[in-house]
């Protein structure tokens, strides 16, 4: 496996064990249909796209522990690209996921939620 994979993998763990402390690993556990799911998995999507991008723009700035860390400039970009394209995944992929049930709403796919009387 080539060096530029293990970190994004390491990047991408990393991104998933933030989940997993979030309190939104309950909600997603919970789940008890489309739209509570969907929730959740914006979240993850969300998170994932954070941490990921982070990680992108820390390795660009080219401080010399980091490319050292990664042995060498031309690995540590190698890191860098992987890391940001798949953060722009996991944020493309978010923001679409907002869009969705309106969508499936308009479209009779899933029926418009209950609207709750509490103003909170």
């Amino acid at each position: 496996m080539k060096n530029y994979l293990k970190w994004t993998i390491v990047f991408f763990l990393l991104g998933v064990i933030a989940y997993l402390f979030s309190p939104s690993i309950k909600r997603l556990l919970a789940a008890d249909g489309y739209l509570s799911a969907r929730i959740a998995l914006m979240y993850l999507s969300g998170t994932l796209g954070i941490i990921l991008m982070s990680a992108a723009v820390l390795i660009s700035a080219r401080f010399s522990f980091i490319n050292k860390l990664f042995g060498g400039l031309d690995k540590a970009y190698e890191v860098h690209k992987s890391t940001a394209a798949l953060g722009f995944a996991f944020g493309l992929i978010h923001f679409l996921m907002s869009f969705s049930n309106r969508l499936m709403i308009k479209f009779n796919v899933i029926p418009e939620p209950a609207h709750s009387t509490n103003p909170l």
